[in-house]
């Protein structure tokens, strides 16, 4: 890229030919990819998207930031700590709130699927975006991403649900059974190291809310634990043991169905988190379904990659 180009785009955008400017980087970057000149092309369309969004200008400052995604993809451009850097910073010069972040997020993804080693997408990506939705109280949203980011992301996880519980004045008791869903989504897709990350961050700030939801603290001979916390809530003490369960792996087979058969006699047969323990058992433990259970990671990819908004 000569500098006369360079100064030639700028002056566009300066005297508001957004449009020209936005064809002009395209022309240019289309001219080096072709000639394989990546690198060079997906520099000129990050400078191109942050001036563009310097001049609120989102929708053509997105289009490029798709090209690059697209560039990155259909090139197979390894994901690496400099590629999701940029990323990352082109994604932060977007409004939180617009409808901008869902489409890059979408497009980020299949990158990050395609080229990267995670098949649901980069965990860090889906860390950055989740913290970016939290941000803007949209809730359900940055959930769906914290459960497929880092271990990071369940610490996040645990104290956005916390806050939303306590935003509606729930009693320690119901705040407690929001730690079921989470836990369960975290070990039906073998990410024991979250599951155990959310329950743990989640019960420490509870008690600071409520001294009183822990009994007393037991030692145990068990390889993954050397401790085992009472709670005086029953459902924190289930979903510890299930974890706990889960870390000893498919040889701890027998002791997660019984205690599932002791929690699921209070538990409505519609209930959804029938569904998600035998999907816990299965993934796991290798136990056997009664029946056929939904693809909780299909799911949860198919409503991030689905439409807009």
């Amino acid at each position: 890229m000569t500098d006369r180009v360079l100064k030639k785009l700028k002056l566009s955008l300066e005297n508001g030919d957004y449009y020209g400017a936005h064809q002009m980087y395209l022309t240019v970057c289309n001219r080096y990819v072709k000639g394989k000149r990546i690198t060079e092309a997906v520099d000129l369309l990050a400078n191109g998207t942050r001036l563009l969004c310097e001049h609120k200008q989102y929708g053509s400052a997105l289009d490029m930031t798709n090209v690059i995604l697209k560039t990155w993809t259909d090139e197979n451009v390894a994901v690496c700590e400099d590629n999701l850097t940029l990323l990352f910073d082109l994604l932060d010069a977007f409004p939180a709130d617009g409808k901008e972040i869902r489409d890059l997020a979408k497009h980020a993804i299949k990158w990050t699927a395609k080229c990267g080693e995670f098949a649901s997408g980069e965990p860090a990506l889906h860390h950055q975006i989740g913290v970016i939705l939290a941000g803007v109280d949209k809730i359900e949203d940055a959930q769906r991403h914290f459960i497929l980011g880092t271990t990071d992301s369940a610490e996040s996880l645990a104290v956005l649900i916390l806050k939303e519980g306590q935003k509606k004045n729930l009693k320690p008791e119901n705040l407690a059974n929001m730690t079921l869903t989470p836990t369960l989504q975290y070990l039906s897709t073998l990410r024991i190291a979250h599951a155990l990350t959310f329950f743990t961050t989640f019960t420490k700030h509870l008690e600071s809310i409520d001294p009183a939801i822990k009994s007393t603290t037991i030692a145990t001979a068990a390889a993954t634990s050397n401790h085992l916390t009472l709670y005086t809530i029953p459902v924190l003490n289930f979903v510890q043991l299930v974890i706990m369960t889960a870390q000893r792996g498919p040889m701890a087979a027998a002791g997660y169905q019984t205690l599932c058969q002791q929690y699921l006699v209070s538990v409505p047969e519609n209930d959804p988190l029938r569904d998600l323990l035998e999907r816990v058992g299965e993934t796991v433990f290798n136990i056997r379904p009664r029946k056929a259970q939904p693809n909780f990671l299909q799911d949860i990819m198919a409503s991030l990659m689905g439409g807009g908004q």
